[in-house]
């Protein structure tokens, strides 16, 4: 009498096949996550963008640091441009552990707002934001 069952080698054939699909997903499951990262800084330049509008609005120019550098540090961001804000506290310190942020002067009065990536497969890589918006600037391939 002759039974029906798996081999070895058909067993070894489906746990290598399992193992190539499940390799593929855990690399595309780091990219989702990263690009999902790199969403929420963009989240943040928009904020800083909307809130740089509202400022000048009020004050008939955009917010700018008055250090040599010409540079607004993240400590400073959300003191200045969100004030009154009912997530003033949530802005109050905009840095994160995954970006830092900062606002550059440019010589035509206008500015650009960076944020650079602290740590991660796109580590040192920034997403920007000019006076101009639009849609931001993306560095690292795997956010686009």
């Amino acid at each position: 009498m002759r039974r029906s069952a798996f081999t070895i080698i058909e067993m070894m054939a489906v746990v290598v096949i399992v193992g190539i699909l499940s390799s593929l997903a855990v690399l595309d499951f780091h990219k989702t996550v990263e690009r999902n990262k790199a969403k929420a800084a963009e989240y943040h330049l928009k904020s800083i963008y909307n809130a740089q509008k509202r400022y000048k609005l009020d004050n008939g120019e955009y917010f700018v640091c008055s250090n040599t550098e010409g540079v607004v540090k993240e400590e400073e961001i959300g003191k200045a441009l969100f004030p009154n804000s009912i997530n003033a506290d949530a802005y109050r310190n905009i840095g994160d552990t995954l970006f830092s942020y900062d606002i550059q002067a440019t010589e035509d009065g206008g500015y650009t707002v960076t944020a650079t990536r602290k740590s991660g497969m796109c580590a040192g890589r920034t997403v920007k934001i000019t006076d101009a918006g639009g849609v931001p600037d993306k560095e690292c391939p795997v956010w686009k």
